[in-house]
């Protein structure tokens, strides 16, 4: 007998760094390419205004510099649609390649919590900061601090993750519009721009407000995939990175199942065309492949990850099932 074809029972900690491996395999996307050329740009903006607002200030010490308001970018999508993982990736390709001075941050990611209101963006932003003492202070002192960071960092660029958040989920508008008022606020500082990322509906509250159409802003909507031969492609391709990194990386000997047109087709349909929500349900299927002691990724895999995540992803069918079968 081979040792490949052995079983192979990991512990849960070998299991779990194992599966980690998949969150370094990366495949391109225009979507990603998209989004991070429009938060260039706004950094570029941002940067341009912080060094003639320091520039003004040293001929003129006496005087306060007016900065026209930074612009926002505004991303969203539905959940598993990626947006995180462009997140991440920026931070890959950019923040962390820049090599920034000690004690310079140009780009901060924050994440806005579930109660989220016109002083926790403060809040929530000072955290991302590492601000030891971030829950001190009214609105305004908060919002100074903010300010004074992003000046001695000199940071460009905010990027605010589950924004959704602050959208009341009683139908009430007040708490919206105050975390609305407390981003348009920032943006006014001329400190820093923002990059804003949610779920559908956040960019409604956006461009419902004139205030935001009077400064850079740019609405871009990530949409799943459709059932076109290119987008089939596309999507047959992603899978073809995930399987050759897969096998690269040693999760499991094998992952060739990902490129059987049965399997692309099952995906395709489970994981609602969207690549994020693809990417954290393979993780599932390998969990549920090293725990039985395989070293292959098998359909009845992704059968049993469909079954027991139902309710995470809201699937009704698991179209694994008469696949897992023939196994």
């Amino acid at each position: 007998m081979k040792m490949g074809s052995m079983l192979n029972f990991l512990s849960d900690d070998a299991i779990a760094l194992r599966v980690a491996k998949l969150d370094g395999i990366r495949h391109g996307l225009d979507q990603c390419d998209q989004v991070h050329g429009a938060l260039n740009l706004a950094r570029a903006e941002a940067r341009q205004r912080r060094i003639a607002r320091e520039h003004f200030l040293k001929q003129h010490p006496g005087l306060d510099f007016l900065a026209p308001a930074n612009s926002v970018i505004v991303v969203v999508g539905p959940r598993g649609v990626g947006k995180s993982h462009i997140i991440t990736t920026y931070q890959e390709k950019y923040s962390m390649n820049e090599n920034w001075p000690k004690g310079i941050r140009h780009v901060v990611n924050a994440e806005l919590s579930p109660d989220a209101n016109k002083r926790q963006v403060q809040v929530d932003i000072l955290t991302a900061f590492r601000d030891p003492d971030a829950n001190s202070g009214n609105d305004s002192k908060l919002r100074r601090r903010v300010r004074v960071l992003c000046d001695q960092m000199k940071t460009d660029m905010i990027l605010v993750d589950e924004t959704q958040h602050f959208i009341a989920s009683d139908g009430s508008t007040k708490r919206s519009n105050s975390v609305v008022d407390a981003l348009k606020k920032h943006l006014n500082t001329g400190v820093s721009a923002l990059g804003v990322f949610g779920t559908e509906g956040l960019d409604k509250i956006f461009t419902s407000s004139s205030e935001f159409d009077e400064r850079g802003f740019a609405n871009i909507e990530l949409e799943s995939l459709r059932d076109t031969a290119e987008h089939r492609q596309a999507f047959k391709d992603f899978l073809h990175t995930f399987r050759l990194g897969i096998e690269e990386r040693g999760i499991v000997e094998r992952a060739d199942v990902l490129e059987e047109d049965q399997t692309v087709g099952c995906l395709f349909e489970q994981a609602f065309r969207r690549y994020g929500t693809t990417q954290r349900l393979l993780k599932i299927a390998l969990r549920v492949s090293l725990m039985r002691g395989g070293t292959a990724l098998l359909p009845r895999d992704f059968a049993i990850a469909v079954e027991t995540s139902k309710a995470l992803f809201g699937f009704k069918d698991n179209f694994f099932a008469d696949r897992a079968m023939e196994f």
